[in-house]
């Protein structure tokens, strides 16, 4: 794929008809000594993980970490200030990993694997969190959180070559997940909201994951607080907070912001901010030991749709944006609008992926018909940079990529752009890796009969870019094959590394692939 200059699109529809080979081999981390968890389920993050080695372990450079054994390298991850543990990296070999003898604690010669490090089933594990599969699923290295029908399963994922899942029990959730949000290295739940009238009851988990990748078990601090609305949805905020939001423009998107621990029994009182454009203050206003405050000047037909660092995103469609500053507190103030740039006209629903550096990004499918005499129907998957980080106040120039291309043809007879099958509309997933690359997952380009599987590939910006190399698809004999249409599929990532899971329309026969984006399509 070639690179185009920041003026131009970059229609990154390749199709690749070699599929990515992991070279696998077993690990046996279940057979490694492994370190027990605090029995304090509320312990704050300093005791959550052992009674040595805190859950979150600050770090400015790598020799800030200690690893806990000679099978991990200690890396410090720049933008969470967090360590991190590398198991059996190959030094110089970026793409290639060891086994560790867990007798010696030392790794064997390393093996090649490429852009699709490993994937393999779940067994036992039913994806059944909420209506959104992609709101189900979250990740903090060395685990991938999956929301189920009535719990949180915890997968650790620094095996790069598993053939296997290698499962980590979660204890003290209890209650059906409805979304699962990372906030820089902890892990928030938020349940199903209860009750027929207010006041309702909403509860909420919290996990500090640790940063050790050989504790046996993770701990959750769970809360039921009395909630005055019927829905929730919350948004990374900074510090490994919570933006909890009553999404609704006619309220004035009321939005507490929490920090652990969050008190047992705590009640969600509703509030106004005080200064300039505040919400009117003729509404009515909840005591509470948390208050949710409400800005004033909302846009109506707004939404909430991301968080850029301590920033709400308002988004109207189909292309204009709005920034709340000091959510959830008395000087939380909506700025005017923001144009995207170019902007967007969306066929088909939009979603929005965030970054923990405050990066912005949104995926629509958009038409892209060539003038007639061609009178099919094409559409693109397209990928679109909002904002590039946590400050910055203006949406970001002509970072676009396409991943993907749909063309479906004219009737025979029928009127121009008139189609068999219309438009492809289906949406796009999008995860965030670092300040300048991207992951996307989407319907395979082509026909209709290419569309049936799940093409995931990382894309590039400053300068834009999509290689051919970097992308895999799921394949027609996967079950789960990666069928937008019918398929539960989610994806995310964490410490560069990116996640998809795929379920059935039922949430079984999950699956989990793990992508490593600096890597060609094949083993080197």
């Amino acid at each position: 794929m070639a690179r185009v200059t920041p003026r131009r699109l970059l229609a990154a529809s390749l199709l690749v008809a070699a599929t990515a080979v992991a070279c696998n081999a077993v690990l046996g981390i279940d057979e490694q000594g492994l370190r027990a968890a605090s029995d304090d389920a509320g312990a704050d993050a300093a005791d959550v993980s052992n009674g040595s080695r805190p859950a979150f372990e600050p770090c400015s450079r790598d020799i800030d970490c200690v690893a806990p054994n000679g099978c991990y390298t200690p890396h410090c991850d720049a933008v969470l200030g967090a360590c991190t543990y590398a198991l059996c990296e190959a030094p110089g070999n970026t793409c290639s990993r060891g086994t560790c003898n867990t007798t010696t604690n030392a790794c064997s010669d390393p093996l090649p694997y490429g852009f699709l490090a490993s994937s393999y089933d779940v067994p036992g594990v039913t994806s059944g969190c909420g209506p959104k599969p992609e709101a189900c699923v979250a990740a903090a290295f060395p685990y991938v959180f999956v929301g189920t029908g009535n719990d949180l399963v915890a997968l650790r994922i620094d095996d790069l070559t598993a053939k296997t899942p290698t499962k980590v029990p979660v204890l003290g959730v209890g209650t059906a997940p409805q979304q699962v949000i990372a906030s820089g290295r902890r892990i928030w739940v938020l349940g199903a909201v209860l009750g027929e009238k207010p006041p309702y009851q909403l509860p909420i988990s919290s996990i500090d994951v640790p940063s050790d990748p050989t504790v046996t078990e993770l701990r959750a601090h769970t809360v039921v607080v009395t909630y005055p609305y019927p829905t929730a949805v919350g948004f990374a905020a900074p510090s490994g907070g919570l933006f909890l939001s009553l999404n609704d423009p006619a309220q004035g998107f009321p939005t507490a912001l929490l920090a652990t621990p969050v008190a047992e029994g705590s009640n969600l009182g509703v509030g106004s901010a005080v200064g300039p454009g505040a919400y009117d203050a003729s509404a009515p206003v909840v005591a509470g030991t948390i208050t949710m405050v409400r800005v004033g000047n909302v846009p109506a037909g707004s939404t909430i749709v991301a968080a850029s660092g301590g920033r709400l995103v308002l988004y109207r469609a189909p292309s204009t944006f709005n920034l709340v500053s000091g959510a959830g507190t008395t000087n939380a103030v909506s700025a005017g609008d923001l144009g995207l740039n170019p902007g967007i006209g969306p066929i088909g629903k939009t979603m929005f992926a965030q970054g923990p550096d405050g990066t912005v990004m949104m995926t629509a499918a958009v038409a892209a018909d060539a003038p007639p005499p061609d009178c099919n129907c094409s559409s693109h998957a397209r990928l679109q940079y909002v904002l590039p980080n946590a400050v910055a106040t203006a949406t970001d120039v002509n970072q676009i990529l396409d991943p993907e291309a749909y063309m479906n043809p004219q009737v025979a007879g029928g009127a121009c752009r008139q189609c068999t099958g219309d438009y492809v509309r289906t949406p796009t997933l999008a995860a965030w890796l670092d300040r300048r690359t991207v992951l996307t997952a989407a319907p395979l380009g082509g026909g209709a009969a290419a569309r049936v599987l799940t093409d995931v590939r990382m894309l590039g910006r400053d300068p834009l870019e999509g290689s051919p190399k970097r992308r895999f698809q799921t394949k027609a004999t996967d079950t789960p094959k990666g069928d937008f249409a019918v398929d539960r599929i989610a994806l995310t990532s964490s410490n560069g590394f990116g996640y998809l899971v795929l379920a059935d329309g039922q949430g079984n026969d999950v699956s989990l692939s793990v992508v490593d984006p600096r890597c060609d399509l094949t083993a080197q």
